[in-house]
């Protein structure tokens, strides 16, 4: 390859990754984009997710702060958001599954698309916790 080829291939290269960047959604635009999609307001989000409007809040406001792992699971089986979109919004949002018990259930309810109120039901008798008040 000449000097000029390799520049050209080099430059290619990083208009394709700047297209890639912008295309790119963050964890809070993508789950926004399902909410807008399922129509639901905060009353609905609440009755679904079992949260709090505090984290509806954090969600749908203009600041952007940071959502707990147990909040996003249940937010993704609530909006019964497809295993590979779930997981890209948990790690965009700078979490991972450990081998912790209660991260096993919230990878398995995401992994295998559980429908929230069995998730939650489960979680409950295996751990003694749950995903909110319901």
């Amino acid at each position: 390859m000449t000097d000029a080829e390799i520049k050209r291939q080099v430059n290619r290269i990083k208009e394709n990754k700047a297209k890639a960047d912008a295309n790119q959604q963050s964890w809070r635009d993508i789950l926004r984009g399902y909410i807008y999609r399922a129509e639901w307001g905060q009353k609905d989000f609440i009755e679904q997710t079992s949260l709090s409007k505090t984290v509806y809040r954090r969600l749908m406001g203009k600041e952007e702060k940071k959502i707990d792992l147990k909040s996003l699971v249940a937010i993704s089986l609530a909006l019964k958001i497809p295993s590979d979109k779930a997981q890209e919004i948990i790690y965009g949002c700078g979490y991972s599954f450990d081998n912790s018990m209660i991260h096993f259930y919230y990878h398995t309810f995401i992994e295998e698309c559980w429908d929230f109120d069995d998730a939650n039901v489960v979680l409950y008798a295996g751990t003694g916790e749950s995903f909110g008040k319901k």
